[in-house]
């Protein structure tokens, strides 16, 4: 598990709720391609999930898991960072 802790401002404008929504579909895309990665012949993990949820006002919490096989955790750790690199670079 990666979890890392930010501040989180309440949503005042369209503009901040227009951020919600790319941050959701983001994680929504992200997720979808770790279930797909996860589906191949010899995935480098189980199960992978990203998300990010308001741990308490004003924290939010962006967490990303995975159940890898054993002595896989460099492998399953390579993969999930490798994929939010390259969704990052799409956006």
């Amino acid at each position: 598990m990666i979890s890392c802790k930010m501040a989180v401002e309440e949503l005042r404008t369209v503009k901040d709720y227009r951020d919600l929504l790319a941050e959701s579909m983001f994680f929504h895309a992200l997720n979808q391609r770790f279930f797909k990665l996860s589906r191949k012949k010899d995935p480098p993990y189980f199960s992978c999930s990203a998300a990010a949820d308001v741990l308490v006002h004003p924290c939010k919490a962006y967490i990303m898991t995975s159940s890898c096989k054993e002595k896989g955790t460099i492998e399953a750790l390579k993969s999930m960072l490798t994929e939010v690199c390259l969704f990052c670079d799409l956006i």
